[in-house]
């Protein structure tokens, strides 16, 4: 797919001048898009807004990341609690749950997607 750089509005380039291009693997009856970042006027606007938001998306990560970890923990706690038994298997349990959950992410069940 190639992005004609003549065809953008006023005051809108693209964030890398020499991406404008994107190999798309597309099957029969499928769609699928394509995605060009576009900057407009400076480059801290197409960052988000510099280091405080950086900031507030690395706080972000990392809260939800340790709430997956506590998940986790409080499977183990519960387990070991209600059994007496270390469940040295728990660790395959979540994977196969986040795996899972990405495959159910994927699908498109009612063909609603773009």
């Amino acid at each position: 797919m190639q992005l004609l750089v003549e065809t953008l509005p006023d005051g809108v380039a693209l964030k890398d001048a020499e991406s404008t291009s994107r190999s798309i693997e597309v099957r029969p009856g499928e769609r699928r898009n394509a995605l060009f970042p576009l900057v407009e006027g400076d480059a801290v606007a197409a960052t988000g807004g510099g280091a405080g938001a950086e900031l507030a998306q690395l706080v972000f990560d990392g809260i939800k990341f340790g709430m997956i970890i506590a998940m986790c923990a409080i499977g183990l706690s519960l387990i070991y609690g209600t059994t007496g038994l270390t469940n040295f298997a728990h660790g395959e349990l979540v994977a196969f749950g986040a795996l899972f959950a990405m495959m159910l992410n994927d699908v498109d069940v009612f063909g609603v997607r773009d």
